[in-house]
Formats: structure tokens, C-alpha cells, sequence
């Protein structure tokens, strides 16, 4: 079993089976003997048994062969194992097992024993080799592009395409430390990491914040996404129009007519600017943004781990292929979800080594079809802004143009409300 299914934020049914568990520092897997005697037998030293595996074949050979079962298609794999003793038991003698230094040291902490020596694999020992375990797993190509440049996402042969509407384009050198600075400048980069460090918001709650005179919606995602995942957009014109200005200073026009001019658009409106943290994720929750084709995600990172090169993202691939791509964040390419574009956030834990994860995210579409912009607001859920009343999400996505083709002067860091248009703030 993995790591994480025990160290769950979302749902902890599993932590009191973790004491029974053997696992090793530098790896996620996790061993659970299903026998209740191997299970009763308490730490002490010196041990008068251990455990060992109980097959004619190396072990190394045993996992190798069964990674496939064990990393695809089901969560749970039987091995055997059997406890040998180390010397002579006298009848009524208590069984006593060697369970590690970190047993030895506080016992009534809940944590997991230590497996015996040789029990793992030396690969498995080597954290950069998680994702490689199962198989050699498809990777993305990803060249180069050019700020605005729109390409579709194709696995590393050059060739095979996902399902749904999946593409990188191409960011401005200055996007990605604009939208860094501003959240920091205005104490929200701070305040983000609170969130899965120190003081995480009940599962699917929220909260409302004040930064630079501005006011800010948070909500933790739902237990579905079985992460300590947030998220903080804004919540009135003035924190929207602060976003949207940090979004301009950074280049994102560049972005928009890139994206506008490739799909061949009239006109392009941005909403739901938000930043999402997350440093612990048990499994991804694949779901697509967007039923409809000129309506997109925008996903781009402003923090990630140094030093660390496990997936941050799993996209949904097709054309025969049976398992999720993994893919990991560009500091200068985004990710454009659009109809039907399957992701989730990577399974990952950070919470050790002190990392985080914060992304930007931007909504965009093209909403001159009626049947568009009526078909978002229906579906509309949260966060509040900018749907406080009837109709005010519908002329913000209708009236507020950030790209045009036939307007060069449309530009997401253009005053928000010009003369004539009703406020959006809330009441």
C-alpha cells in the first residue's frame, strides 16, 4: 500500500492500521501483513523473531514481475512473508520483533514498524524511481515555445495526442515572478502556505480575507479530491482588477491572443483568477474543467519543490493507452484545459520536507455564443464572485473583453468597469 493512503487530511479510517505496517524511509510502500498473530507481536530487544519473506525466488525478481499488479490495476497485492525465530523460544516466552529505533525510542507515537533488512528492494529504496516502478510510463514531449505559441500536448514521440482538448502555450519570461511578487507583496503568498502548514480550513469549507484593501475567498476542495488542496480567488472588482493588472504587468496579453488567434476565436473574457496550494495529494481526481470548446483552464506554476522531479499533474491519455500520463508543471509554458480535457493533481506529499505547491488559474472563454455563456452560468457553483446576483455573471463574462480580434486595444489590465457598466461588487 502507498504511504499517503494512511497520512489522509480527508479521510483517516486507515491511520490505526499503520502501526502494523513495515515500511523504510526512503520509500512509500507500505507492507501490511494480513495474519493477526504478525500483527500482536510487540517491539523489544533483543528480538527473539523476525520477519521474512517466504518465497523460493529473490525477492528483487518477485516485485519486479508483479509491479505491473501492484502499481496498476488494483490497490491491495498479497505477498508472503512468515516470522522466523532467531534462537530457542521457551514455552509461555512472549514473541518480541525488532520494529526500529523510531519504536525503540517513543512507543506510543503512531507510526510504522521498520521492515528487516533486504526486505525492500534496492530500487525501490531510490524515491526518483517511484513513478518507474510499474513500467517505463509515457511522457510528454515538451519543446520549447515561444511566448503565446499554442501547441497541443503529445506524448515524448512526438505524435500520439490526448483525448479532450489538452495544450501548452508558450509564457512570457516575466509571467510566472509577476504573479509571485504581487501575492507576496500583498501578503497573500504567506497566507497560502498557512493553509497546508499550520491552520487548514475544515474540508470543503471557506473563509473571506482582506489583503491590500481587497477581499479574497478561500475554500478547501472536498473530500473527493482527497488532498489539504485550497484555493483563493478573488471577491469583489477590486481584488479582480488588482489580479487582473499583476496578470498584464506579467504578459498574459501575449498568452491571450495566442490562445485567440489558434482556435480561431472572435474574443476572449477572463474569470475565476485564482491561486491553488497544495502540498499533500493521496490520488488524483480526474475530472475535466469544461464541456464546451471555446471555454478554457489556465494553469501555470509560480512555486514548486526544488530538487524534485515527481509528477505534479495526471492527464488523461488516450488512443489505447491504459494508464494516466503524469506530467510535471513549466515555469514557461502553461497548461490550456479545454472541453473535455482530463486531469487531476499527482498523488504526492510534501509535507516532510517543508514543499509546497502554488499554481495560477485562469478561466477563459469565448462567450459571443449566447448558448455559451448561459451554459457556464448554469453551472456555476462557487466561489460567490462574480455571481452574487442574477445576471451579473452573465454580463461579466459577456461585456468584460480582455482579447478581440477586431479591438487591439482589448487587454485583461483594462479598468474593469468603464462608463456605464453596473458594479459587480457584492453588497
Amino acid at each position: 500500500m502507498h504511504r499517503a493512503e494512511f497520512y489522509n487530511e480527508t479521510s483517516r479510517t486507515l491511520e490505526p492500521l499503520l502501526k502494523y505496517t513495515y515500511g523504510h524511509p526512503d520509500t512509500d510502500v507500505l507492507f501490511l501483513p494480513n495474519f493477526a498473530v504478525v500483527s500482536s507481536i510487540r517491539h523489544g530487544r533483543p528480538a527473539n523473531v523476525e520477519l521474512q519473506w517466504y518465497h523460493d525466488d529473490p525477492i528483487e525478481e518477485i516485485l519486479t514481475n508483479t509491479s505491473d499488479i501492484l502499481f496498476g490495476q488494483y490497490e491491495f497485492f498479497f505477498l508472503w512473508a512468515h516470522v522466523v525465530t532467531l534462537r530457542e523460544i521457551k514455552p509461555g516466552e512472549e514473541l518480541l520483533m525488532d520494529l526500529g529505533d523510531a519504536f525503540e525510542a517513543n512507543r506510543d507515537v503512531l507510526q510504522e514498524r521498520a521492515a528487516p533488512k533486504d526486505f525492500f528492494p534496492d530500487d525501490w529504496l531510490k524515491k526518483e524511481k517511484r513513478w518507474l516502478l510499474a513500467s517505463e510510463m509515457p511522457m510528454f514531449a515538451t519543446p520549447k515555445l515561444e511566448p503565446g505559441q499554442v501547441s497541443p500536448l503529445t506524448l515524448a514521440d512526438g505524435e500520439t495526442k490526448l483525448s479532450g482538448s489538452l495544450h501548452r502555450v508558450g509564457l512570457p519570461d516575466t509571467l510566472a515572478d509577476s504573479m509571485e511578487s504581487f501575492a507576496e507583496d500583498i501578503g497573500l503568498l504567506a497566507y497560502l502556505k498557512r493553509y497546508v502548514f499550520d491552520k487548514p480550513l475544515p474540508v470543503d469549507t471557506s473563509e473571506r480575507v482582506r489583503f491590500n484593501n481587497a477581499t479574497w475567498w478561500t475554500k478547501r476542495f472536498d473530500s473527493v479530491w482527497a488532498s489539504n488542496m485550497h484555493y483563493i480567488t478573488t471577491d469583489d472588482d477590486k481584488s479582480n482588477e488588482q489580479m487582473f493588472k499583476a496578470l498584464k504587468r506579467g504578459g498574459f496579453d501575449t498568452v491571450l491572443a495566442g490562445i485567440g488567434q489558434h482556435f480561431n476565436l472572435s474574443k476572449l473574457t477572463c474569470y475565476y483568477p485564482s491561486y491553488i496550494v497544495v502540498n499533500h495529494c493521496v490520488r488524483a481526481h480526474v475530472h475535466s474543467d469544461s464541456d464546451f470548446p471555446q471555454a478554457f483552464n489556465f494553469i501555470f506554476p509560480i512555486v514548486q519543490v526544488p530538487n524534485n522531479s515527481e509528477p505534479e499533474l495526471i492527464l488523461a491519455a488516450d488512443d489505447g493507452l491504459s494508464s494516466y500520463t503524469p506530467y510535471r508543471y513549466e515555469r514557461d509554458a502553461g497548461v490550456l484545459l479545454g472541453k473535455d480535457g482530463m486531469h487531476g493533481t499527482s498523488p504526492t506529499d510534501y509535507r516532510n520536507d517543508g514543499g509546497v505547491r502554488i499554481v495560477v488559474s485562469v478561466y477563459l472563454g469565448d462567450f459571443s455564443d449566447e448558448s455559451v455563456a448561459r451554459g457556464v452560468v448554469e453551472d456555476w457553483h462557487d466561489p460567490p464572485y462574480p455571481n452574487y446576483h442574477p445576471g451579473q455573471l452573465h454580463h461579466a463574462l459577456t461585456q468584460r473583453i480582455h482579447w478581440s480580434k477586431d479591438d487591439p486595444t482589448a487587454s485583461i489590465g483594462n479598468p474593469q468597469l468603464p462608463r456605464g457598466e453596473f458594479s459587480l461588487l457584492k453588497p
